[in-house]
C-alpha cells in the first residue's frame, strides 16, 4: 500500500499541513533541500540547545 498513489498523495497533504503549521511546534526542520548531514547538523545544535 506503501506505493499506491492515494498513499502518496495522503502523505503529501499531511506533509504540507506540517509545512504549513510548522510554526505551532517545538521543532520543525525543512530539510527539502538538505543533505542528510546538513539536517544531522541542524538536529544536533537542537539538541545541544536545549541541554
Amino acid at each position: 500500500m506503501c506505493g499506491s498513489d492515494e498513499f502518496i498523495a495522503g502523505q503529501i497533504r499531511y506533509n504540507n499541513w506540517f509545512k504549513k503549521n510548522a510554526g505551532k511546534f517545538q521543532f520543525y526542520i525543512d530539510n527539502t533541500d538538505k543533505t542528510v548531514k546538513e539536517t544531522v547538523a541542524e538536529i544536533a545544535a537542537f539538541v545541544k540547545s536545549i541541554e
